[in-house]
């Protein structure tokens, strides 16, 4: 995996082949997940190959849903063994099951036939029988790695148009800001003279005007609101698994901009901060499908 690529848990790859007992067809799917969660479907004859085929698989994924599903279309001329004893396990443990809940009809055979463990080939050995499908496995994740790094490179796009967009409203925010500091006081100061409706000692109103001057100061959180956004743009640049570093990132964006908004006494400012609250919440939505 390319560390400056960013790659999407979305995906999907498919490999066809012949091997000794028949014709396999893999197919894999996957989907956001907080953590790497691996789900695989095997024929009965493979069962055997399990661990195998989810240690290749978790060695290609670092996150997401992976669904694994193998279809095998047997050879007709591969000899087959049943194995009686199992296969009289499944059918008396079922026919007690249907018995006991009052469950009428016969039992499918070819459902006991699927089981794991009543068919198995006899001369086939497990070794030669990876070593026939592994190659077609790591066919289906590559072709899953490529289909996930495309969507990635949209995501990225993506992201990197939301940013641009988060940038130039923190400008807007910033200008106005400057311009207003100012009004600001002056504000402050004829509210507090008609809260009190009294006349203050001059040096007392400049002290009380100051104060609440400083808190409807913003400066702080602009500057670090601009340090979040570059660190952002750092992390989609670098790539990689990058994912959960972003959400956690946007999050911080966001308790920024909250106290912007709950500081801030101008229109102007207001507005810009709701853009880029709602640009945020959008790129949050958008990492959650990030490797």
């Amino acid at each position: 995996m390319s560390e400056s690529q960013l790659y999407s848990m979305t995906g999907y790859g498919s490999s066809i082949g012949d091997i000794s007992i028949g014709n396999v067809c893999i197919d894999l799917r996957t989907l956001n997940h907080r953590y790497l969660d691996i789900n695989i479907n095997l024929p009965s004859t493979l069962q055997t190959l399990y661990m195998d085929f989810r240690k290749v698989i978790s060695d290609s994924f670092t996150r997401g849903n992976i669904y694994c599903h193998v279809l095998l279309t047997p050879n007709p001329e591969v000899t087959y063994v049943i194995d009686k004893n199992i296969m009289k396990h499944y059918m008396d443990t079922l026919s007690n099951a249907m018995y006991a809940l009052n469950i009428p009809g016969e039992i499918d055979i070819s459902l006991i036939m699927n089981l794991p463990g009543v068919l198995s080939q006899s001369k086939i050995l497990e070794s030669q029988l990876w070593g026939e499908i592994e190659p077609l496995l790591k066919s289906a994740i590559a072709e899953t790695v490529r289909s996930r790094r495309d969507e990635g490179k949209a995501l990225g796009d993506i992201l990197l148009s939301m940013t641009n967009s988060l940038e130039n409203n923190l400008k807007t925010i910033e200008m106005e800001f400057k311009k207003s500091k100012s009004t600001i006081m002056a504000t402050i100061k004829t509210r507090l003279n008609e809260f009190l409706k009294a006349e203050l000692n001059k040096e007392r109103l400049e002290e009380e005007a100051a104060i609440q001057a400083q808190r409807a100061d913003i400066q702080e959180e602009i500057d670090r609101l601009g340090e979040h956004i570059s660190f952002f743009c750092r992390t989609l640049e670098a790539g990689g698994v990058c994912g959960r570093k972003m959400d956690f990132i946007l999050q911080e964006m966001s308790r920024e901009i909250n106290t912007i908004l709950s500081k801030t006494p101008l229109s102007e400012i207001k507005r810009s901060a709701i853009e880029i609250k709602c640009t945020v919440e959008q790129m949050r939505e958008q990492v959650q499908n990030i490797e």
